[in-house]
């Protein structure tokens, strides 16, 4: 649990809707496509390490 204390928080459920919602609007960009699988790959460490 000490960890999780050190860990950023995970993006709440109505900011990761939010930011789902813009994803799928924007147009296509591969930057875009990074930032979003980074953002998707740190938010699922940071509920694990919450665990």
């Amino acid at each position: 649990m000490a960890l999780g204390r050190a860990c950023p928080a995970p993006t709440p459920a109505s900011r990761q809707q939010a930011i789902l919602d813009y994803l799928e609007q924007a147009a296509p960009s591969k930057d875009l496509d990074v930032l979003a699988t980074e953002w998707e790959r740190l938010d699922e460490g940071a509920r694990r390490a919450r665990e």
